[in-house]
């Protein structure tokens, strides 16, 4: 019994380290399309101001990429894109954050900052909301390779 009960601790440490192991690297490298993307419920004009934002994320990046921010209404399938292309080289801390401005819209911004130099890059947009409304919508940042 004593045997079996080891046994079956030790697949699951092992389970939990296959499932979660890859979690806990240091650094992630990006790929062709790396992003991070949100949901929450938007409406206009927005009664407080405030902040919301991912974690900080850290991704090594090499070559040329296109670096933006989205806002996409769940009931609408055309997403707004503010970008810009860059090229960069080393690891970076990546954050992406959601502000309620005084005016009442919402503003979506993305940095990135180099980790060992302290160079930083930003790209923001500003959603209205006149053409949907309240609703869920989709928000985040990303990086496409350029080829």
């Amino acid at each position: 019994m004593k045997r079996s009960m080891t046994a079956v601790a030790l697949a699951l440490a092992v389970a939990f380290l296959a499932a979660f192991g890859s979690l806990v690297g240091p650094t992630a490298t990006a790929s062709a399309a790396t992003s991070i993307d949100m949901l929450n419920y938007l409406t206009f004009p927005h009664q407080t101001a405030g902040d919301i934002c991912s974690a900080e994320r850290k991704v090594r990046l090499r070559g040329k990429y296109r670096f933006g921010v989205y806002t996409r209404h769940r009931l609408y399938p055309a997403r707004f894109v503010d970008s810009r292309v860059i090229r960069l080289n080393g690891v970076y801390n990546w954050k992406v954050c959601l502000h309620r401005n005084l005016s009442r819209t919402y503003q979506v911004d993305s940095g990135i900052r180099n980790v060992n130099s302290g160079g930083n890059a930003t790209v923001n947009y500003t959603e209205f909301g006149t053409i949907r409304g309240n609703g869920y919508y989709d928000w985040g940042s990303f990086f496409d390779k350029e080829f």
